[in-house]
C-alpha cells in the first residue's frame, strides 16, 4: 500500500467511524500520541478511543483538509473536527489539527496528534472525561521512517 493510499484509508476510517479499519492500518506495536493531553494509545486501544469520541459527541464530523508527503514514510494530515447538530446547523465549534504520521512497511507505526486542547474541551470533553489509558512515558520517540 502506498503512503497516499494509507492516508486516504486513515481519513476514511476516522470519517466513517470505523475503528476496525483504523486498527487494520496500524502496526501491532503502533503508538498514537495525543500531544496536548499527554495520552499515549497503543494500536489495540484505538478502536475504543475512536468510538468513545463519537459516543460523547455523535454529531462530530472529521474533515480532511489536506495531506502532505514529506518523505517516504512521513506524512502530514491537516484536519478539522466540526460539531454539527441534527438540524444541520453547526454549533460554530471547529477544532483544527495536524497529525504527523510515520509509516513503515505499509503500516502506520506512529501518529503524533497536535491541536488546541482548550478548543477541544469546548467541543468534546466538557461532556465526558477522556476514556483512553494514560501511559507515563508520553513524549514521542522520533523515529527515522527511512530506517527499518
Amino acid at each position: 500500500m502506498t503512503d497516499a493510499e494509507i492516508i486516504k484509508k486513515y481519513h476514511a476510517a476516522w470519517s466513517s467511524r470505523n475503528g476496525s479499519a483504523l486498527v487494520a492500518l496500524m502496526a501491532p506495536d503502533a503508538v498514537f500520541y495525543d500531544i496536548p493531553y499527554g495520552l499515549t494509545l497503543r494500536a489495540n486501544e484505538m478502536k475504543s478511543y475512536l468510538h468513545s469520541l463519537y459516543d460523547v459527541c455523535p454529531d462530530l464530523k472529521f474533515l480532511h483538509i489536506e495531506s502532505a508527503f514529506c518523505s517516504k514514510g512521513l506524512l502530514l494530515l491537516r484536519w478539522e473536527l466540526v460539531l454539527d447538530n441534527k438540524a444541520g446547523k453547526g454549533s460554530g465549534l471547529c477544532l483544527p489539527g495536524v497529525e504527523v504520521i510515520h509509516v513503515r512497511h505499509g503500516k502506520i507505526f506512529q501518529v503524533e496528534c497536535y491541536y488546541d486542547a482548550n478548543t477541544e474541551n469546548k467541543l468534546i470533553y466538557s461532556k465526558a472525561p477522556v476514556t483512553a489509558s494514560k501511559i507515563t512515558d508520553t513524549k514521542p520517540k522520533y523515529i527515522n521512517p527511512n530506517v527499518a
